[in-house]
């Protein structure tokens, strides 16, 4: 028995887009020429990347945000930790811009936007754990419609032996209750073939899992989602 129906709209990274199968007919996202320049000027690459998505974020008025980052603000942070290695001055603007909750902040102060938003770090199950905060979201609101946006920057190189050098990459997702997907959340391991399953929750085999098949997993060392479509229509954006 599966937990509830949600429908669900996609918008994709320019980046993003580049790596999936010449077929897909997905539209990228882009920057509003209503974000002021200045605002431009001082955001980071992630903060950019999710300025992309303002049009698609905003456009049915979303309930709450759901901001998935595995390294968050990594560009600035690394560049202060320069700054204090050469006792240098730090500066105030990537300072203050180095939290996990940069992006979403400035997304919505731009867009003059006064949508509630959390962020979620879970290392490589960063983004199955922002799906089930949108779930747990909806199922305590079921008449709202949560946004999540995932979004990492390159890993710097300094980095790269650590955290592996995944690429720069985003997406957002928006869910609501009552559609053409069922979504259902288990501790135990499910019968799904290893062929059918996304071991690590990774977000380009969820695009293409998506796009491509009736029924798949994500998987996290505690539980499951089982993504099963009802029909063979799902809205791309």
């Amino acid at each position: 028995m599966y937990d509830m129906d949600f429908s669900i709209d996609m918008c994709l990274s320019s980046t993003f887009i580049s790596q999936l199968a010449p077929s897909k007919n997905i539209t990228v996202g882009y920057l509003p020429s209503s974000i002021p320049k200045s605002s431009l000027r001082r955001s980071s690459a992630l903060t950019k990347q999710v300025l992309t998505f303002s049009d698609f974020v905003f456009k049915t008025n979303p309930n709450y945000i759901v901001f998935a980052t595995c390294h968050g603000e990594l560009g600035r942070t690394l560049s202060l930790l320069y700054s204090i290695a050469e006792k240098t001055e730090l500066s105030p603007i990537k300072f203050a811009q180095s939290v996990h909750s940069t992006a979403p902040g400035i997304l919505t102060i731009v867009n003059n936007q006064q949508v509630p938003f959390t962020t979620v770090c879970a290392g490589e199950d960063t983004f199955i754990m922002a799906i089930i905060e949108a779930i747990a979201h909806l199922t305590n609101n079921p008449k709202d419609e949560v946004c999540i946006i995932f979004a990492d920057e390159n890993t710097p190189n300094e980095l790269a032996n650590f955290l592996g050098d995944n690429g720069s990459y985003s997406l957002a997702i928006k869910l609501r209750v009552g559609g053409n997907y069922q979504i259902k959340v288990e501790n135990s391991k499910s019968q799904l073939t290893k062929k059918e399953q996304n071991n690590n929750g990774d977000v380009m085999s969820f695009v293409n899992n998506i796009s491509n098949l009736e029924e798949f997993e994500l998987n996290t060392s505690s539980l499951n989602l089982i993504w099963k479509l009802s029909n063979d229509d799902i809205k791309t954006t």
